[in-house]
């Protein structure tokens, strides 16, 4: 995904000065995947029961 940011502020100029946040939702993620998240500061989503809750304690705007 951080890779993508790249192009995507190339094919779309109007949202240059636009703050993005990168939050990806899943029931579950794995270990290695959460620790890159927080390296990157990416947000994390997940289910937790009958609830929806941030996992993350990092954020990076990109």
């Amino acid at each position: 995904m951080c890779s993508k940011l790249h192009s995507y502020r190339a094919n779309y100029p109007m949202f240059k000065d636009y703050k993005i946040y990168l939050c990806p939702a899943s029931f579950r993620f794995p270990a290695k995947v959460r620790e890159r998240a927080e390296k990157d500061g990416i947000v994390l989503i997940q289910q937790r029961g009958d609830r929806i809750e941030v996992i993350s304690e990092t954020v990076k705007a990109w």
